[in-house]
């Protein structure tokens, strides 16, 4: 049983009976007229045994339904001031810790610890995009003032390693000195926490900033907001220490550099470009007018959804891509979603800044044979800047 206090027991009451968000939620729960907010709350008062009005709430309705959850934190616009988020972590957690994680999360939990990446590939083959995309002369475990912290998905998925590409052309063009990890770079722990399986993330924590910590960086960038949202605020819980480097998302070092007037060469597109804010990114790291500053250089037609910034809807994704396993229907339909208002808006290209949106994105322009266009805004300013 966990410990809940009488003002957070009251705090989920009130949600079970509020509501109020379900029309903010990206995620519809299939057989309930309430939002996932809700479910999450029942669930947690479940797990801490002081709620008795539980008939009818069966176990594997909780794992799939808690499990649903992308973790985007529109919701922590609550009236009541819950933070939903941090209570689905602490639920997951609870049901980790008793062996109730859903089946199919629990072979990606074995395989990320198994090949440490969320792919099950081989950890060799972590460097083969470099050799994919014809880059050379990047440095690989040497002395640097950034590492560059790649990621998972813009590792090993082909549309990622787009990504990984322009950002290494970006960071040589504003003379950077920077290196990666290569097959020494584990999961940065994102997926294994939205799992509930933190000692697990731990190891991976603490694997990473050894590793980090030796090449005596200054800062950490990432073109993936879930990496970085990791390094910089769960790595020093789980490492039990305060960080000695800096972690950024790589829009914020392009934004510098533009200020400096670096990467003048910039060609405005004639394409209307709208911009989906990465959940994690805008609501939790607060980064929406780097993207903003960056694409004003790139075209004059920048469009915006009706919810954008903190407001962001989240396109299916979330943390980790974790609906793609558990709930792939509905997260193509949070996608299609985006892609529609994107299509009203009359955009030519949709713009983001995260590995996981973009493949959701395109995922589903492809399900419904969409003419727009789906790319990274590092990707744009590579293509805009005629970087090679």
């Amino acid at each position: 049983m966990i410990e809940v206090d009488e003002e957070e027991i009251n705090r989920l009451m009130t949600c079970l009976s509020c509501r109020s968000c379900i029309s903010i939620c990206a995620v519809e729960v299939e057989g309930e007229l309430r939002p996932l907010p809700s479910i999450i709350a029942e669930g947690l008062l479940l797990q801490a045994n002081r709620h008795n009005n539980t008939a009818g709430f069966h176990r594997t309705k909780l794992l799939e339904d808690t499990y649903r959850c992308g973790l985007c934190g529109r919701c922590l616009s609550c009236s009541y001031h819950l933070d939903i988020v941090a209570s689905s972590y602490r639920l997951r957690r609870i049901l980790a810790e008793k062996g109730l994680i859903p089946e199919s999360l629990l072979k990606l939990r074995t395989s990320i610890n198994e090949s440490r990446n969320s792919f099950g590939a081989d950890a060799s083959a972590r460097t083969m995009w470099i050799d994919y995309v014809g880059l050379t002369k990047i440095r690989v475990n040497k002395a640097a003032d950034t590492l560059y912290f790649v990621g998972c998905t813009p590792s090993y998925r082909s549309q990622g390693q787009d990504i990984a590409y322009a950002t290494s052309l970006v960071l040589n063009s504003v003379g950077e000195d920077w290196a990666i990890l290569g097959a020494d770079e584990w999961c940065c722990g994102a997926p294994l926490l939205a799992i509930g399986a933190w000692e697990e993330a731990e190891e991976h924590a603490k694997h990473n900033v050894e590793f980090i910590e030796s090449l005596g960086v200054k800062r950490v960038v990432s073109s993936c907001p879930s990496c970085v949202n990791t390094l910089k605020n769960y790595y020093p819980t789980l490492i039990k220490r305060q960080l000695t480097f800096k972690v950024h998302h790589v829009i914020e070092i392009i934004a510098e550099r533009l200020r400096e007037g670096v990467l003048n060469n910039v060609k405005k597109s004639d394409l209307k470009i709208i911009y989906h804010d990465p959940c994690q990114l805008s609501r939790t790291l607060k980064l929406f007018k780097e993207p903003r500053q960056i694409l004003s250089k790139i075209t004059n037609k920048v469009l915006e959804f009706p919810e954008k910034g903190v407001d962001t809807k989240c396109c299916g994704a979330g943390v980790g891509d974790l609906l793609e396993i558990i709930d792939p229907a509905t997260r193509l339909e949070a996608a299609g979603l985006r892609l529609f208002q994107a299509g009203l808006a009359g955009a030519d290209v949709i713009v983001s800044a995260c590995p996981d949106c973009k493949i959701a994105l395109s995922d589903a322009a492809r399900r419904v044979k969409s003419g727009i266009e789906v790319l990274d805004i590092v990707e744009l300013l590579a293509i805009q800047a005629e970087l090679s």
